[in-house]
């Protein structure tokens, strides 16, 4: 009796209240809007022409270039090189890609894009990393280094090589312990 009252009441509400069914149908329709922009947001631009190609390589070369000297001056005091994975442009200019940073002291690959000629990673930004990350994974346009695409300590030579990364990496990939059984345990 009580829910057929509580339906009742609901439907009679809906009747009476001439605003309801129109403000409701209008909030169904710009969710369904919102929706949809979202997924046209994220759908990749077309690939580039050869004529956009060779337009956009020498201002990328000369943005790797710049990218590869403030990278130099980072890491400047560990007294090593950059080390870089792939690294290309997007349809925007900017370089993306992924360079070796040693957060809380040990060498690992992390993603990196430069932001108006200037080096930015996960750990100068975490707020916009997500939004910048999200365009770099847009259409590659000029590539300029080839390397790997993986993050971590295993992904870079001087974590490998490092006391942690002996143990733990093999080659690129993390070397797991095999499963204790009954037979090596006697």
């Amino acid at each position: 009796m009580a829910g057929r009252r509580r339906r009742n009441f609901l439907s009679q509400a809906l009747q009476n209240d001439r605003l309801a069914t129109p403000m409701l149908l209008c909030w169904l329709g710009l969710l369904l809007i919102g929706m949809v922009w979202d997924q046209v947001l994220l759908m990749p631009s077309p690939r580039p022409t050869q004529a956009q190609l060779q337009a956009a390589r020498p201002r990328a070369m000369a943005d790797w270039k710049r990218l590869v000297d403030e990278v130099a001056v980072r890491q400047r005091a560990d007294g090593t090189p950059p080390e870089f994975g792939a690294v290309w442009t997007i349809k925007t200019g900017a370089v993306c890609g992924y360079v070796n940073s040693k957060d809380l002291g040990i060498d690992s690959m992390t993603r990196f894009q430069s932001v108006g000629g200037r080096l930015q990673t996960l750990q100068d930004d975490r707020r916009a990393y997500i939004h910048w990350w999200l365009d770099c994974l847009d259409t590659p346009w000029v590539w300029l280094h080839q390397g790997t695409e993986k993050t971590g300590l295993c992904a870079s030579r001087r974590g490998r090589e490092s006391a942690f990364g002996r143990d733990f990496c093999d080659g690129d990939e993390p070397i797991r312990p095999a499963p204790a059984t009954v037979a090596s345990a006697l």
